[in-house]
């Protein structure tokens, strides 16, 4: 078995070190090879170190270094299964499977995903480097989001390290954003790391959400901590509240109750003014919600209620309610059309209804947006719903959504009955059961899975109320072998193709009709077959204002009647670029051919196979994805959404 996980986890190294510069490589193999070992002598320490982590990888897809978290994950699963085994019950391997369906599923019935990645590069780095617009992002996720039950599951035994580890990540980031407040420099430094992971950084006034007026006129901007912007340190502070609110707990056991009083108005008090300070409401509003059901339960527990079995199911599935609400309400109502988020959860809506039932594919609200939302002049600017509902719905249609209102039942349920066994003492059971209640409400204008972190914390809040076992647990049984699927998934989405594969394929006869098309000529049709595309655009991307770039393959992309083809130019030495036009049942498509014999560069960060770029005057107006609510209105009003 020691064989083995050295064996896995040289081949994960092997798969993702040679993408950096010789001293970051260097640098990033001691830490991996430090880690490794960690874990397998010390894997208590090493979930602490794992979950201690999390905000240093806080931003978003496709930035610098964010394909370590998933590695060091993987890293410390191996590491630990390979030295203790895999204790999984049958229960858990009956509902496991079923996720895996709920998972797969779409990638079986819409396999889009698999012709639009021909165009990108193989290798296991480009799959877990990919942003939320790429077409590998859905393939990304759903390895992703099959680890981590694996994971959550591994990590059980060591549950009491991996509170105190989100507990001292959730402190760490509040002292990092004070000092940000109050140091100029600090908060100049930060950015300048920023800007270093990604190329920028998002700076923003908080919200006036006090009468009208900020508390703290004198803050000229929110803190970020250690995130690229306020709102996903916010995101991560509700979703470390939990572990941070049971760590305090378990710290003042014991104390007198006017000390345990004092300790929690006091931090409570501390964490409100700092959430003002941050100013995302959505954080404002969780934060509200985790007092007021941790108060409820606060109070029926001193009465000895017996009504406090019933707040699990009171709070969760009240908070769920609300994520489904929220989205109607804005997108249906004239009020709700001038709200910030409009835009996004119309875009989810329209998405969603291309694949009611088992959505397009896990995360796929990206790639969706940018390819099929754009070629109709319906895009907006961001890759995320904005809500974890839609972003289920739109990924894993409504069989996702049964799931996931499952889940959340199923967490209730476990609750109740430990607050039964447990006759009424269930302080621990409260803050777990306000903390899923707070996750939940800011799910209402935030999704989890974009920040890597931030669901893995989830899936740990699922997993809490086992920490907290008090009855004969389910039969287990050592299941390492449940990792051989993730890794067969995680190998074919990786490497997906044979390099060129797609030109073993016969050349359609368009192509081979008209060596050179003329560029200008909106009338051609040489297509020799009628033309049948899985996709509006494939192979073509949208970068700036009338400028698109081509990927190496057959790619096409389909166009206004009124829009015409500029210049083409090649990317790359020894390329040869064919277009043609062809005509298909829902419009007009310009095809092209792109086929270059120079080599991909060794360590380009770039997972596009850059062939040539294209300029099409006057197409911004059609496809420039758009974020204020009144423009998205007027441009999607004239084709009869919402």
């Amino acid at each position: 078995m020691k064989i083995l996980c050295a064996t896995a986890i040289a081949i994960l190294a092997a798969a993702i070190l040679p993408y950096y510069p010789i001293k970051l490589f260097a640098l990033i193999a001691t830490g991996l090879i430090a880690f490794s070992l960690l874990a397998w002598r010390f894997p208590a320490q090493g979930a602490f170190f794992l979950f201690f982590a999390t905000p240093f990888f806080g931003n978003h897809p496709g930035g610098r270094f964010m394909e370590l978290f998933p590695l060091l994950s993987s890293v410390w699963t191996i590491m630990s299964t390979g030295k203790d085994g895999l204790r999984l019950s049958r229960r858990f391997m009956h509902l496991y499977g079923l996720y895996l369906v709920f998972l797969l599923l779409p990638l079986v019935l819409h396999p889009v995903f698999f012709a639009a990645a021909s165009f990108y590069k193989n290798g296991f780095f480009y799959l877990l480097n990919a942003n939320e617009h790429s077409p590998l992002y859905p393939l990304q996720q759903t390895v992703w989001l099959a680890l981590i039950p694996i994971l959550a599951a591994t990590v059980k035994p060591y549950y009491q390290h991996v509170i105190a580890g989100i507990a001292s990540a959730f402190a760490l980031t509040i002292v990092i954003g004070i000092f940000e407040i109050q140091l100029p420099f600090f908060a100049d430094m930060l950015d300048r790391a920023h800007i270093f992971l990604d190329g920028y950084v998002d700076r923003t006034h908080p919200h006036r959400i006090t009468f009208g007026q900020h508390f703290f006129e004198w803050l000229t901007h929110s803190p970020n901590s250690l995130f690229w912007n306020r709102s996903w340190h916010a995101v991560f502070i509700i979703a470390s509240l939990p572990f941070a609110s049971l760590f305090l707990y378990e710290r003042v056991t014991g104390a007198t109750p006017l000390r345990q009083r004092f300790v929690f108005i006091f931090s409570s008090i501390l964490l409100t003014f700092y959430l003002i300070a941050v100013g995302a409401r959505g954080a404002l509003f969780s934060w509200s919600a985790f007092l007021f059901v941790a108060g409820i339960g606060w109070i029926l527990s001193r009465s000895s209620s017996r009504l406090i079995y019933a707040l699990p199911y009171i709070a969760i599935v009240g908070t769920f309610l609300l994520q489904l609400v929220v989205p109607i309400l804005i997108v249906f109502t004239e009020q709700g059309r001038t709200e910030f988020r409009y835009p996004q959860f119309a875009a989810a809506f329209k998405i969603f209804a291309m694949f009611p039932l088992t959505g397009g594919g896990t995360e796929s609200y990206g790639y969706y947006n940018n390819f099929f939302l754009r070629a109709a002049a319906e895009a907006v600017k961001h890759g995320s719903s904005h809500n974890q509902l839609l972003q289920i719905a739109v990924g894993n249609g409504l069989l996702g959504i049964l799931f996931y209102f499952g889940l959340l039942i199923g967490f209730s349920n476990e609750i109740r009955k430990r607050m039964i066994a447990t006759d009424l003492a269930s302080t621990p059971f409260i803050l777990i059961t306000a903390g899923m209640a707070s996750a939940i409400v800011y799910g209402s204008v935030q999704e989890w899975n974009y920040l890597r972190p931030v669901m893995l914390m989830w899936t740990m809040l699922l997993y809490l109320p086992w920490h907290y076992q008090t009855e004969n647990r389910s039969p287990e049984a050592n299941r390492w072998w449940v990792l051989t699927p993730l890794c067969i998934l995680a190998l074919l989405f990786s490497y997906r193709s044979l390099p060129d594969s797609e030109f073993f394929r016969a050349t359609d006869q368009a192509f081979t009709k008209q060596i050179e098309a003329p560029t200008g000529d909106n009338n051609s049709d040489v297509s020799s077959k009628a033309f049948t595309p899985t996709a509006p655009w494939l192979g073509v991307e949208y970068v700036d204002p009338d400028r698109f770039v081509i990927m190496q393959g057959e790619s096409h992309i389909l166009l206004p009647s009124e829009l015409q083809i500029g210049k083409i130019t090649s990317l790359r030495e020894d390329t040869e670029v064919i277009s043609v036009w062809s005509r298909a049942e829902k419009g007009r498509y310009l095809r092209i051919r792109c086929h270059s014999t120079s080599p991909d560069l060794r360590g380009d960060f770039d997972a596009r196979r850059l062939c040539a770029e294209i300029t099409i005057p006057e197409s911004t107006k059609f496809f420039q994805s758009l974020e204020r609510p009144a423009l998205y209105r007027e441009r999607t009003k004239q084709r009869g959404l919402f």
